[in-house]
């Protein structure tokens, strides 16, 4: 056996401008793959947080979506009642009208 292989490798790197010294690595395939474990696990977490993040945005929305829907149905509602009430008032003659007032508001509803 080489005396490299007995002891390990020392791994000398410059990274981002930064010197990297690893002393007496007994295999470079373990450390490649402790960084490629190490880089998948944090893909994995940040995929995660995204797909998690994305759901709740999509459920936040669709519960502003229902509400924004209830708002315009009832004031869908209230303008029909109003010209269910304006409607009935322009039957009566002009005189009649001011009596009639209560009357085609509650059957307008």
């Amino acid at each position: 056996m080489s005396e490299q292989e007995k002891h390990g490798a020392d791994i000398e790197a410059e990274i981002a401008g930064q010197r990297v010294n690893i002393k007496n690595v007994k295999s470079l395939n373990t450390l490649l793959t402790a960084g490629t474990f190490i880089i998948c696990s944090i893909g994995f977490a940040v995929g995660y947080q995204l797909i998690t993040a994305h759901a709740q945005d999509a459920r936040d929305n669709g519960k502003e979506f229902v509400q924004a829907i209830r708002e315009q149905t009832q004031a869908v509602k209230e303008q029909t009642s109003a010209a269910r009430e304006q409607t009935c008032i322009l039957g009566f003659d002009q005189k009649d009208r001011p009596q009639q007032a209560q009357f085609c508001k509650s059957i307008s509803r």
